[in-house]
């Protein structure tokens, strides 16, 4: 949903990029990106170089284009920064339905091998979602490099 709250007038080149980001977007199919995602597109188009600066600019792009109703909100997501929001129910039916929904059997339990889905980069976790919800694997995200307490306790768990 494109929704425009301020008023920016952009040079020709802003507006290039801010074509490239839409074009980019239609390719993923109604798959959220994060903005980390969008650069990686931007770089390997060689549109920006690969530079903090040019994401930083990106960055600051993309959230004007948003404000001027020239980019859907819904297209770009920040993974990190989530509220933390209490459940709620309407009834003890809408209670029940949730936790049958919810109900799984735990899948690994006495399974000679135990399985975890790590990945280095969160703007593939959308990506592998899916499929590690399917066959219940615990999926671990990273950003980068991973901690000795999350190597330790998967460790402990396995």
């Amino acid at each position: 949903m494109k929704t425009k709250y301020k008023e920016i007038n952009f040079r020709t080149d802003s507006l290039s990029k801010i074509a490239l980001a839409n074009e980019i977007i239609s390719h993923y199919d109604g798959l959220k990106l994060t903005l980390r995602q969008l650069y990686y597109q931007f770089v390997t188009r060689n549109a920006i170089p690969n530079k903090e600066n040019a994401y930083n600019s990106l960055g600051n792009l993309i959230s004007n284009a948003r404000l001027a109703g020239l980019l859907d909100w819904e297209a770009i997501e920040d993974r990190v920064r989530t509220p933390r929001i209490p459940n709620d129910f309407e009834d003890i039916q809408d209670l029940v339905k949730a936790a049958l929904q919810s109900y799984r059997l735990p899948r690994w339990e006495g399974q000679g091998w135990y399985i975890e889905l790590w990945c280095e980069k969160d703007a593939v976790s959308n990506i592998l979602s899916p499929m590690a919800d399917k066959y219940h694997i615990v999926q671990m995200v990273n950003r980068g490099y991973s901690s000795q307490s999350a190597m330790h306790d998967t460790a402990k768990d396995s």
